[in-house]
């Protein structure tokens, strides 16, 4: 098990990749766009990206939905159980606090998963040629062990509704 950690860890001669391809199109009023990513420093973080987004221009508004996913080759790592081991080894305190340091580095890992995926509806206005304001209406989907986006989630299936409102402009 503290191999398998170690290595998750990295710490040695690690490589990282990052590849991006994305697409947009506009024909007539229509207008769509997608881009699907891929992030490897691994052992650390393993994963892809990937969004759709469809859209009609309607005079200066632009009303739209998305689909969004990521998700995390990296698997859950499962809890050391090294205290029973180590106890007759390096003592009962020492075997205590190796299990605390491997039972907490293995959360740490397990709590930064990215495993979520999101519908999105919004309206784009471009009330001046230069500036725009977006609204959009977010409904995320938080799977086990994904929650690695969200401050102080605890790794279990949850959910979310996001709403925002933002002003583009061009100065």
């Amino acid at each position: 098990q503290a191999l398998a950690l170690r290595r998750r860890l990295g710490g040695e001669d690690g490589t990282g990749t990052f590849m991006e391809l994305g697409l947009r199109h506009e024909l007539a009023d229509w207008q769509w766009s997608a881009e699907i990513l891929r992030i490897s420093a691994d052992p650390l973080i393993v994963l892809t990206s990937a969004y759709a987004t469809l859209g009609r221009r309607v005079g200066d508004w632009t009303p739209y939905i998305a689909y969004g996913r990521v998700r995390d080759s990296q698997g859950v790592l499962p809890a050391p159980a090294w205290q029973a081991t180590l106890t007759p080894v390096i003592g009962p305190a020492g075997a205590a606090q190796s299990q605390l340091l491997g039972s907490a580095v293995t959360a740490s890992l397990n709590a930064s998963r990215f495993q979520q995926s999101s519908w999105s509806v919004g309206a784009r206005w471009d009330f001046h040629p230069q500036a725009a304001l977006k609204l959009q209406w977010d409904r995320v989907r938080i799977n086990n062990s994904g929650s690695g986006l969200w401050t102080g989630a605890d790794g279990v299936p949850s959910h979310a509704s996001i709403a925002t409102a933002v002003v583009d402009f061009i100065f």
